[in-house]
């Protein structure tokens, strides 16, 4: 049983990895340097193990947007790549935060 859910896992994992290309050397350390080896969204520091770097990518175009963190990737993730989405999520939050200095 194990083994099913462990094969599973990879063939999920290859798939998602062909969607975009994958960058080449010099154009990975070039985003990262530019990022300055923080994440591009809540400028977190990157761990030397570049295994917990995601290359985040537009899922329409698959173009590379930028190195992430895997609290922003899931999170852009979760919300679907939706700007309306994270728009209405930013004002619930603003929201909430005015309520309690009232």
């Amino acid at each position: 049983m194990i083994f099913i859910h462990r094969k599973a896992r990879i063939q999920r994992q290859l798939t998602i990895k062909d969607k975009y290309v994958k960058p080449k050397p010099k154009e990975v350390l070039l985003i990262k340097d530019d990022q300055i080896g923080r994440c591009a969204i809540c400028e977190c520091e990157f761990p030397k193990d570049t295994k917990h770097i995601h290359v985040d990518h537009c899922h329409k175009t698959n173009i590379i947007r930028g190195f992430l963190c895997a609290s922003c990737n899931k999170g852009l993730g979760f919300f679907k790549d939706d700007v309306r989405i994270l728009e209405r999520a930013i004002s619930y939050l603003k929201l909430e935060y005015f309520n309690q200095l009232v």
